[in-house]
């Protein structure tokens, strides 16, 4: 029986095969093509053990290859492979040795990982999540350009989620162009792209009433202005076409019967649903809560009990990061037992963000079983 080791990077792999005696069958680097894929298979039996390190998108392409033609290829556990190459070769790095040390590794009792089904939601969510973050940052942008060219507008309109604002001010950046312009023009504007007329002549008077007294200053260059509105509105657009695409991916799961249950949201949802994908491949909750990363790390030795613990955080950031915000609204609810929950542990002193990472991980747990119950 041989043993393929394959240390994955970014468009190349190191690849080393073993005997049983330890023995190097084949030691080289290979391109992320079919050519070479083809090469590294000339190399393999139908009774080699292949194992690799989850790199996330680095590692799909070669997985799912050598996964068509060979039954034995795993993951290796990640914590558990680095704490075996520090057992045996402290002061040496390289890709090579790295390849090396997998496939020795995969002569032990290794733990398998099964790797998660790629599934069109998670990749959706995750867009979603940084098209809302690059959409905070230009907001930021525009409102302080906003304050220096007009700051009596956000004053008199509520312009954070305008696109009607949007359009106006990226025809007519400035006050002084604004008033220059007729009234039903601008309401035109404003309610052009728009499913329901928002805007009316009222909201039309009261810009030029502020435009008219406006301390802005008059010659400040707008090209940059215009620049991040139009960015603004981009994003926007494709913010509200990624939640349409989500609301139907969330359809084809068997997790939509829980937004008729209380305290679940579509974004939210889909998050979860996209990062766990199917729930049964986990053994339990605490299995669950430790992906998540809730799962407590504890120090004692002999007569030594640490007092302050912490979360591990080894999980899935994006999961932690759903059920903490979660917290505010759940604690909001009388339909839960968490606020209960909340205010016992701060009866007993504890920090507010120690109680709020507490309830994050009942929050985790509720929610393991919830999605339990729809199989």
């Amino acid at each position: 029986m041989d043993y393929c080791g394959i240390d994955v990077s970014k468009g190349k792999s190191e690849v080393c095969i073993l005997d049983k005696d330890k023995n190097i069958l084949f030691s080289d680097a290979i391109k992320h093509n079919l050519e070479d894929f083809q090469k590294l298979d000339a190399h393999l039996t139908k009774d080699t053990i292949i194992g690799m390190e989850s790199t996330g998108t680095y590692s799909a392409a070669i997985y799912y290859y050598l996964s068509q033609r060979h039954t034995a290829v795993y993951y290796v556990d990640t914590l558990q492979m680095y704490t075996y190459a520090r057992l045996r070769y402290l002061h040496i790095k390289s890709d090579r040795t790295d390849s090396r040390l997998i496939a020795e590794y995969l002569m032990t009792e290794f733990k398998r990982v099964i790797p998660i089904p790629m599934n069109d939601l998670k990749d959706v969510t995750r867009l979603y999540y940084k098209t809302c973050k690059y959409l905070c940052k230009y907001k930021k942008s525009f409102l302080s350009q906003l304050e220096i060219i007009f700051p009596e507008l956000g004053q008199t309109m509520f312009v954070k989620k305008s696109m009607g604002i949007y359009q106006l001010l990226l025809k007519y950046p400035t006050p002084k162009d604004i008033l220059e312009v007729d009234d039903e023009e601008l309401l035109h504007i404003m309610n052009e792209n728009m499913i329901k007329s928002h805007y009316t002549i009222k909201h039309i008077n009261k810009i030029k009433e502020a435009a008219k007294t406006t301390v802005g200053v008059p010659n400040y260059p707008t090209t940059c202005f215009r620049q991040t509105i139009e960015l603004l509105m981009i994003h926007q657009r494709v913010k509200e076409e990624i939640i349409d695409n989500i609301q139907i991916l969330l359809g084809q799961t068997p997790y939509i019967k829980l937004l008729e249950k209380y305290g679940y949201g579509v974004i939210s949802l889909a998050q979860v649903v996209g990062e766990v994908g199917d729930v049964r491949r986990f053994r339990g909750h605490k299995q669950f809560v430790k992906y998540c990363g809730f799962d407590v790390s504890q120090k004692q030795s002999g007569k030594m009990n640490s007092v302050h613990c912490f979360i591990s955080k080894k999980g899935s950031k994006y999961l932690r990061a759903i059920f903490y915000q979660l917290v505010p609204s759940q604690l909001r609810s009388d339909k839960e037992d968490f606020y209960e929950f909340y205010n016992r542990l701060k009866g007993k002193g504890k920090n507010t963000r120690v109680c709020m990472v507490a309830v994050a991980r009942k929050i985790a747990v509720r929610t393991y079983y919830d999605m339990l119950k729809c199989h």
